[in-house]
């Protein structure tokens, strides 16, 4: 099924990436450099393989994360799991808090009253960006998509 169009944050992205990248690695290698008078060599191999096991889950399936609006519905690809949901079991997207510590996240809203988090698009601080709404753009260019397909004008095959 061909791909229409992909929603991610591109901030997060950012951010994922540099800390599974960068940042994971220079602290292996910090911590390697510093313990390496008082560790063993097990001590520093689990550091090193833990880093390593932490940065490939961040780059592979944390940075990734996203939504891909498709013919006939939409995939959401987040941190551990990918779901595809048809056009017609959606009611709508949202943005709201996904949980007390995080940034509001996207929300595909589903007819029979429930909801699948999208953890790729993420509404930027607003303390910090006041200005800058890209997932807000984002939830409401998907909203205006659903009505298109509701109204036959996008989807299966059009």
């Amino acid at each position: 099924m061909p791909v229409l169009r992909t929603y991610r944050s591109k901030a997060l992205a950012i951010v994922n990436g540099v800390v599974g990248g960068v940042l994971l690695p220079v602290l292996s290698i910090g911590t390697i450099v510093y313990d390496a008078p008082k560790a063993s060599p097990a001590n520093r191999v689990g550091t090193i393989t833990f880093c390593v096991l932490v940065g490939a889950f961040v780059l592979l399936r944390v940075a990734p994360a996203r939504l891909y609006v498709l013919l006939d519905g939409v995939r959401v690809v987040n941190y551990v799991r990918s779901r595809f949901i048809p056009w017609e079991d959606i009611s709508g997207f949202s943005l709201r808090p996904w949980n007390p510590f995080w940034t509001p996240a996207g929300y595909v809203d589903l007819k029979d009253g429930s909801s699948v988090p999208v953890l790729g698009i993420s509404r930027l601080r607003p303390e910090l960006w006041p200005k800058r709404k890209p997932a807000d753009d984002m939830i409401d260019e998907l909203n205006r998509l659903l009505g298109e397909v509701r109204r036959g004008k996008v989807g299966h095959g059009r």
